[in-house]
This record gives structure tokens, sequence and C-alpha cells, in this order.
């Protein structure tokens, strides 16, 4: 009985420690991380091994990415001690990005769990995510020779198993040709960034074209040429292909908006997703209506990352016009140092934000990074004549 009363109280102090850093103030954060994290952790290790297991588990719901991963190297002998908290753990990291550290800690929990199926396809599935998300050739390298280890080292009896074959036969082939595929969507982010999009829409409509025809095609594979060919307004080859109908039916749908379908009623609840929410969001404002609350409630609650945050943030400043000095005053750095800005579809929920918050040169200089996309869809029409609306003495050309 007391060990019980004593592994309640540790963990109501555990998850005052938590509030407390998730309520604080950022600028504090970052200093207070090192502490925060040592006690936390000691907390952890009072608890028995699987309850402090899932404790650890449910604080990564609330936490940054930048705690997560403090006290994931504090705590990695916890972490991998059940099986649905680890792979849970090291999804919540690699969907922040933090690949690194996803990868260290499946590693520790292949260790454990050497014959498990699922441990070792979310191995292979982060494994391989972070290969075609490299940013720089280091990255890639670095990636690639982790990817190909990986591979090598999956137990014979697993290497027919349907959920691990994808992996295996997208890494069976010869190294340049190995090299060929998985350098195609690094290369293309590059000429991307240079504004070489022309040639970055080519090179992963072919990628794309190349792997659609195989059997089996990694879900990472497909996630990024599906996400990139958004990016880079490839709508019509996106809502055509059967592939991507299948597996991502949203982004079918996003695709098929922008090029003038509308969305079925249910994109509004909980069938749509963050992008769908955005599109109608958008949709609302550029027909001078407020969105309906829930809309506004999941699209704002969906955003994780720093492009997702700003993007959601200006769209609500247009939707209440609350701070909007504020927002302005900050407006062009933060869109600078984010993705909204390689990105079309963000391009365009943003340059609807700003044309209803009357930003006429804000919203000149997104117009314009949607004309150098040189790709024409039917709601970058309809996004011309909202801009005619309001800025009737301004050309839209």
């Amino acid at each position: 009985m007391w060990q019980r009363v004593r592994s309640i109280v540790t963990r109501q102090i555990l998850w005052a420690h938590v509030l407390s850093l998730v309520t604080g103030r950022r600028s504090r954060q970052r200093e207070l991380l090192p502490r925060w994290v040592d006690h936390v952790a000691k907390l952890a290790q009072q608890l028995p091994p699987e309850e402090a297991c899932n404790e650890v588990c449910r604080t990564f719901w609330v936490l940054p990415a930048h705690a997560m991963v403090s006290l994931v190297r504090h705590v990695e002998p916890l972490c991998v001690q059940d099986k649905r908290n680890l792979l849970l753990m090291a999804e919540n990291l690699a969907f922040h990005g933090e690949y690194d550290e996803a990868q260290l800690l499946l590693w520790r929990g292949i260790r454990l769990h050497e014959t498990d199926s699922a441990v070792w396809e979310c191995a292979l599935r982060i494994s391989l995510e972070h290969l075609l998300r490299s940013a720089s050739y280091e990255e890639w390298q670095r990636s690639f020779h982790r990817y190909k280890y990986l591979v090598a080292h999956v137990p014979h009896h697993l290497q027919a198993h349907p959920a691990i074959v994808p992996y295996l036969t997208f890494g069976a082939e010869g190294e340049e040709r190995e090299k060929n595929l998985s350098t195609v969507p690094p290369f293309c982010v590059w000429l991307w960034q240079r504004g070489e999009l022309s040639e970055a829409r080519q090179r992963m409509h072919q990628w794309w074209g190349e792997l659609r025809l195989r059997e089996n095609v990694p879900e990472p594979a497909a996630r990024v040429a599906v996400w990139y060919m958004l990016g880079l307004g490839l709508f019509g080859e996106i809502a055509s292909d059967e592939r991507f109908q299948q597996l991502y039916p949203n982004d079918v749908r996003l695709a098929s908006w922008f090029n003038g379908s509308p969305l079925p009623r249910s994109q509004e609840g909980s069938g749509g997703n963050m992008m769908t929410w955005l599109a109608l969001w958008s949709q609302y404002l550029m027909e001078f209506r407020r969105p309906p609350i829930a809309l506004v409630w999941r699209a704002c609650m969906a955003a994780h990352h720093d492009s997702e945050i700003f993007l959601t943030g200006v769209l609500s400043v247009a939707t209440y016009g609350l701070r909007r000095q504020a927002w302005r005053k900050h407006f062009t750095h933060r869109f600078e140092r984010s993705r909204v800005a390689w990105f079309l579809p963000y391009l365009h929920f943003l340059c609807v934000a700003t044309a209803r918050l009357q930003w006429q040169p804000e919203t000149r200089e997104i117009w314009k990074r949607i004309q150098s996309f040189e790709v024409d869809y039917a709601r970058k029409e309809e996004l011309r004549h909202f801009l005619h609306q309001c800025f009737p003495q301004a050309e839209w050309e």
C-alpha cells in the first residue's frame, strides 16, 4: 500500500514539474531545462520501470521537442521497457524532426525486442524518412549508411514479413542505383530553394513515376512524394494518381480543391486534416465570412511545426483582428525564416490572410512568390480576383 501511495505522490510531483516547464515563459525554458530534466529523470527512476515508461511517454504529448530530446537521453533505459511506449516515443521524436534521437532509441529497443516485426518496421520507416528528408549532403550520407546498415541486419525470419519487404526491396539494388533513388528528394529541395522550380517538379514527377510502378513502395517514400508534389504545385498529377487516392485521400481532395473541385462537408470535421482545414478556412475568408470556431480550433490544435503555427497565427489575425500591429511588425522576419515561403499551398493560404488584413506590401511579396512557381491552377484565378476586390487600385498580373 505504501508503495502505491509513494508512486501516486511521485507521479503528481513529476507532472507538476512538467507543467511548470510547459506553462513557463519560452525565453526561460532552455535556461531551466538541464535542472528540470535532472529532476524529472530522478522522479521517473523512483517509479517501477513499466510505470515510469508510461509516465515519460505521456509527457511527450505536451513537451516541446527540445525537452523531449533532453529527457530521453536521461531516461533511455526506461523508455524501451514497453514496446508500445517505445514506438510512440520514437514516432513522436521523428514527427518533430528529431530523427537521430528516434533512431538511437529504436536501436536500443531492437536489442530488447530483436524478433519483433513492429519495432523493426518502425526503425526502417524512420530511418528511410530521415534519408529522404535529409537537408544536406553530409546528413544524407550519414542517413544513407545508417539505412543500409539497418537493412543488412534485419533478422532472416523477418525478411519475408509484409511490413518489412518494401524497405528491403527499396534497398536491394546496386549502390549507385540506390543512391540515385534516395538522393532525388533532397536534390529537389536544393533545386527548389535555388528557385529552379520547373527542374524540381520534373525530377520529383519522374521519381514518383518510377516508384509507383513497383509492387511494394515504402510508406515514407510515398508520403515524401505526395508532400513535395503538393508543395511544388503538381496538383493535377496528385488528383489523378490511383496510388495516392488509396493512400492519402485527404491530400488528393486538397489537390482537387486547388484545381477547382469543392471539398466535401465532412472535411470540416474529423474527416479532414490540417491542410484541408486550412483550405476551408481560407475559403471562408475569401467569401468574407467568419469560419466556424470548431474549424479554427481543429486547425490550430493540429499545428505543430513553426510554419504551421505561423500560418494559423496569421489566419487567426485575419479572422478575429487581434494583435494586428504586433503580428505585422514581425511578419516579414517570421515569413522569411519559415518554410511557408517555399510551399505553394501555404503561400496561397497566407496570401488570402494578408489580403483580408489589407497588408498590401506583404500581399504583393507573397503573390510574387506564387507567380514564381509558374503553375496555373483554378484557385489561383479565384485568388487573383479576390486580390482585385481587396486592392482595386493595384495590378495583379
